[in-house]
């Protein structure tokens, strides 16, 4: 089944661990790209897009995170319960569909402000290396190693799959 789990044991300390450092650092690599990308643009966007990210991801713990059942088995691959749990508790499960829906745009910024950036400076400014490069980056790993590793990896051994809105 892999080095994490089985389907039905949970994920060992060791494969918890290493799963929330990749789940996370893809995440922030991403935050760190579109950054990089908007300061090109404007140093105080760049400011404004990496406080919304962390304003976003507390929302989305906030939100969405308390009805998760993981939050309550500490088997969340992205470790967001030992947060979740401490800050904000947790509600019924039965409201992580709903939840999620009502409240997973808040985290949209995180692709779309650096595409809408970047292409705004392709047009103005030209095939500028740094911009390229930048919108590069933020594209592989905003719509291709995040959606990979989050389903390979955070998906997979998610005891909440089956209830996933991402399914739906």
């Amino acid at each position: 089944m892999g080095m994490f789990m089985t389907k039905t044991d949970p994920v060992s300390e060791m494969g918890h661990s290493i799963m929330v450092f990749v789940e996370n650092t893809f995440t922030i690599l991403q935050w760190v790209a579109g950054a990089l990308l908007i300061y090109l643009w404007s140093p105080l966007a760049a400011i404004i897009f990496l406080i919304w990210a962390v304003f976003s991801l507390v929302w989305f713990w906030r939100t969405i995170c308390i009805h998760c059942p993981n939050v309550r088995t500490g088997h969340c691959p992205s470790g967001y319960n030992v947060i979740v749990r401490r800050w904000f508790g947790y509600k019924d499960p039965r409201g992580f569909k709903a939840a999620f829906y009502r409240n997973i745009a808040v985290i949209l910024p995180w692709w779309i402000a650096p595409l809408i950036v970047g292409g705004y400076l392709l047009i103005h400014n030209g095939m500028d290396m740094r911009v390229v490069l930048l919108l590069a980056i933020v594209v592989v790993v905003g719509f291709v190693l995040v959606p990979v590793v989050s389903k390979k990896v955070g998906c997979r051994y998610c005891s909440n799959r089956n209830n996933c809105p991402w399914k739906d």
